[in-house]
């Protein structure tokens, strides 16, 4: 891996935030800020059940049974009150301190479920940061399979948010009805779920191209609506996939984006960035100069490694910022040097150079050839050819001064 490279593999992951109720733990990932968790509904109480063990479990399935055979109008997966409800799903779904059920729980709990219920038990295990088993998640996936039929837009974005965030992949049928119940009720996501929708795709990794064309054409109209981090979560997710938009789609996006500037976090704004890079379409340099104007001012609050996405980000779209912007960007590397990976240097080496940096009365670059870290970067990179020609090229100019030297990438 090289460093020019280096971001374009996803790197970025470790930065992308998503949002979650302000009840969630922020300790699932690096992400925070409410603005990527799935919505719920009144449905959510039952998620706070009252049974206290699988035996209570047990009764209170054996007297919702009773109450079916008495009363054969009520539907197994509509179990009259919402106070019923609340019986028959365990308190192991949602209690912070239970393990998952088993299986065996489950097949007896799961078809009690409504659509929605189901949904936001799903969403229950992710909330908690809960980590159930293969087998554990393959009954869930089933059960939901076969309830897909019945699911409106909140309950597919739980769904898919969920999954996406226990890291369970589930198989090509699944996927396949998953993509027909989307296009079915794709007018009536909000901007909300399908952010989280994209977001989720994007994590899993799947790329069903028309889904995603139907998708962001159905976001084209609503974009002016679109909160700070739903316009982020769209643009890192087309990035992540590798999905190029429309010129409709970019173009809307340039629009609207450019009111909520200065409501994006430094992590926003190095992901979309990176996500425009990734991309490689050609971007307006007004746009571009206005965005990195907003993240200069906004420096003190870059970390390093959100520092070396953005610069590298920037010279892969083949802008070079103003000398303002250049001084300024090179005064925080100097102050968080010490915080920088190997790898991240690298990246700011190469962007440096490519914006006709030299290592002629340069601090940065004065600092970068004194620096261990760098000089041992990971020999994925220096295995680059090209980088190794311009270390050893660097090196040789430098060591009738210096001794040994580091390098830039290429």
């Amino acid at each position: 891996m090289n460093a020019a490279t280096f971001w374009r593999e996803g790197h970025d992951l470790a930065i992308c935030r998503v949002s979650r109720p302000a009840a969630v733990p922020q300790n699932m990932n690096a992400y925070s800020r409410s603005s990527a968790t799935p919505s719920t509904s009144a449905s959510q109480p039952v998620l706070r059940a009252t049974c206290s063990s699988r035996n209570q479990l047990r009764a209170a399935r054996r007297r919702a049974i009773s109450v079916r055979a008495h009363h054969p109008s009520i539907p197994g997966n509509n179990i009259g009150s919402p106070t019923m409800t609340e019986q028959l799903v365990p308190q192991l779904l949602a209690s912070e301190h239970s393990q998952p059920p088993s299986p065996e729980d489950l097949q007896e709990i799961l078809p009690l479920l409504t659509p929605k219920q189901l949904a936001d038990a799903i969403w229950g295990f992710a909330k908690q940061n809960l980590r159930p088993s293969a087998e554990l998640m393959q009954v869930v996936a089933q059960e939901v399979r076969s309830k897909l039929e019945h699911f409106k837009s909140q309950d597919l974005s739980n769904t898919i948010w969920a999954l996406a965030v226990l890291k369970y992949q589930p198989d090509e049928s699944w996927w396949e009805e998953f993509e027909r119940q989307v296009y079915k009720n794709l007018t009536d996501f909000s901007g909300r779920e399908l952010a989280n929708l994209m977001w989720s795709l994007a994590i899993l990794d799947h790329r069903p191209v028309w889904i995603l064309d139907s998708v962001l054409s159905h976001a084209v109209d609503q974009m002016p609506n679109y909160s700070a981090n739903c316009l982020h979560l769209l643009v890192w997710s087309v990035g992540k996939l590798g999905h190029t938009p429309s010129n409709e789609w970019m173009s809307q996006f340039m629009r609207v984006s450019q009111a909520s500037f200065f409501q994006f976090t430094p992590s926003e704004m190095a992901n979309i960035i990176w996500a425009l890079a990734k991309l490689g379409q050609k971007l307006d340099a007004m746009w571009l100069d206005n965005y990195l104007m907003v993240a200069q001012w906004r420096f003190p609050s870059f970390s390093a490694k959100l520092l070396s996405i953005l610069v590298w980000s920037t010279a892969m779209l083949d802008h070079r910022p103003s000398r303002e912007w250049l001084l300024c960007f090179e005064e925080q590397v100097r102050e968080k040097f010490n915080d920088f990976s190997g790898q991240e240097l690298a990246c700011i080496a190469w962007a440096l150079r490519k914006f006709g940096y030299t290592g002629e009365s340069n601090a940065v670059f004065y600092m970068l050839e004194r620096q261990e870290r760098f000089l041992q970067v990971d020999f994925e990179i220096l295995g680059n050819p090209k980088l190794l020609n311009q270390v050893l090229t660097w090196r040789s100019g430098s060591s009738g001064r210096n001794g040994a030297k580091g390098g830039s990438s290429s």
